[in-house]
């Protein structure tokens, strides 16, 4: 190793200074392209999709939000405590005032209800998922009826969806 160095600094001192200028100008040049290759483009690159990337894990966690609170709807069963006590609705008498004032007051003023026949669909954006759990909570006492659908999906004030049910009772 010693003898390979003792050679190079031969040679270096062969070379003529302008040679030796243009060596040192080469050696320069492959530290920067060195220095540009591995450190900054690299980084650059980063800075450049990090937003991107950061946007798709945001997307990623809010569909997954969704999806844990729709879990914990469907987790939340029939005859949960505090669903009591109230009339019952049949399909005779349709969804009454006091029920559709109960829904808007848990899921907003945008809420809307629709019964045709042994259905009742309820429409809403811009929920929690505790909201969405206790309107579904009242709908399942109140009218005695039975989840058979339920849409939620993310947006940008909560949760929008759609409840689907039907009438177990009259």
């Amino acid at each position: 190793m010693n003898n390979a160095l003792e050679l190079l600094k031969q040679r270096w001192a062969g070379l003529a200074p302008r040679e030796q200028t243009l060596v040192k100008l080469a050696a320069f040049a492959v530290g920067l392209l060195l220095l540009w290759s591995l450190g900054l483009k690299p980084a650059l690159s980063t800075l450049r999709t990090a937003p991107q990337q950061r946007a798709q894990a945001q997307a990623t966690v809010d569909r997954m939000q969704a999806q844990a609170a729709e879990a914990a709807l469907l987790r939340g069963g029939a005859g949960a405590a505090g669903a009591t006590q109230e009339p019952v609705r049949t399909m005779e008498t349709g969804v009454d005032d006091a029920t559709r004032a109960l829904l808007m007051a848990a899921l907003g003023e945008s809420t809307r209800v629709d019964a045709q026949g042994r259905h009742v669909t309820v429409t809403f954006d811009g929920v929690s998922g505790e909201q969405a759990r206790q309107a579904l909570q009242t709908l399942r006492s109140r009218l005695q009826a039975q989840l058979i659908e339920a849409e939620l999906a993310p947006s940008q004030e909560g949760l929008r969806g759609r409840f689907r049910f039907e009438w177990t009772a009259g």
